[in-house]
């Protein structure tokens, strides 16, 4: 049954169609109601989903924030900048990009899907600046740990202050040429029946978009490889061997750890991803259609996971933690005693 006709420019790709028991994509149509409704609700199951990973990472790294900012001995130490760094990018991105998703699941509910592509190329902007920022803030991590662990001497020599602050710079500056060229390459002209950034911007952009992210990525990868098989390989050794030096060397592990643990989770949600996306932008294969606004949820959901790998695996961030809720929990109590002496 034919229930309307499609707004479409390229049928094959077009995301009203995918996995769909016809060929209406080949013939701009739409197979029945059920299949138009099943596209409606996908979009408004990942647009939910991203409003819920929004809330999330605004609370986990805002939170982060906080103890930054009540626990001066964390601020001071330099070897966490780059860390503080990324929570405050990832709280900035998360709150920064609720327009965008609010107008997505606003206007996805109901066909045909036709967004403003003034209202998408503008409102999305955090993303391919955020994308980027995080891509080398991670970097930085990656390489920071790395020369730690193999060459300390030289690790010791370099200021993490400033390593932290020339990466953020860098990866700020990275950003806003990836946002210039977004709109230097992509004309904006509407893309209906699609709900995502991707499918608005030109093919030229995300190429380069693609590669640069999957050089980056592929960066990150072959790091975070190594810092793991060093981690292993120092922990081997302190089983056998407990010496002074092993254990003054805990805080160290410590900073070591918690790296580690941001790079995997960066690596699952972000590197990888960036690194299938320029793959297949080699290859000519546009995946935004088919996947929708991924990168978004990648991004978020390594916002929420850094939040909470920071607490869980960071010893001083997990005390501090602990003793917020004693604290509030002992006022509590003490304000109900009061009231009931009174």
């Amino acid at each position: 049954m034919l229930c309307g006709k499609a707004w479409i420019t390229d049928p094959f790709f077009s995301p009203a169609f995918s996995n769909t028991s016809c060929f209406a994509g080949y013939y701009q149509y739409y197979c029945s109601y059920v299949e138009r409704l099943a596209v409606n609700l996908s979009y408004i199951y990942i647009n939910s989903l991203i409003l819920l990973l929004q809330v999330t990472g605004v609370t986990c790294n805002g939170t982060i924030i906080y103890m930054f900012y009540r626990a001066k001995h964390l601020y001071k130490n330099a070897a966490l900048r780059l860390l503080l760094f990324v929570a405050i990018s990832d709280l900035m991105h998360a709150s920064s990009t609720l327009p965008y998703t609010i107008y997505l699941t606003t206007f996805t509910i109901t066909s045909p899907i036709d967004l403003d592509p003034h209202y998408i190329m503008f409102s999305s902007t955090p993303l391919p600046f955020q994308l980027k920022l995080k891509l080398t803030l991670t970097a930085a991590i990656a390489l920071q740990r790395t020369l730690a662990l193999s060459l300390p001497v030289l690790y010791r020599k370099l200021s993490s202050s400033f390593y932290a602050t020339m990466s953020l710079l860098i990866g700020i500056l990275l950003g806003c040429v990836d946002l210039f060229l977004e709109f230097a390459l992509s004309p904006i002209m509407r893309s209906p029946n699609c709900a995502t950034m991707g499918c608005f911007v030109s093919d030229q952009f995300l190429y380069y978009w693609g590669m640069s992210n999957m050089v980056i990525g592929l960066f990150i990868i072959v790091f975070t490889i190594t810092i793991l098989f060093k981690l292993r390989s120092i922990q081997n050794r302190s089983k056998s061997l407990r010496t002074r030096a092993e254990i003054e060397t805990n805080r160290f592990s410590q900073a070591n750890l918690t790296s580690a643990g941001m790079l995997l989770s960066s690596l699952l949600f972000i590197t990888v991803p960036s690194v299938g996306v320029g793959f297949f932008e080699m290859i000519g294969y546009s995946i935004f259609r088919r996947l929708g606004p991924f990168y978004l949820v990648g991004l978020l959901c390594a916002g929420t996971c850094n939040g909470i790998v920071y607490v869980m695996l960071n010893r001083d961030m997990r005390g501090l933690f602990k003793s917020f809720f004693s604290s509030a929990s002992a006022s509590s109590t003490n304000l109900f005693q009061s009231s009931v002496n009174k």
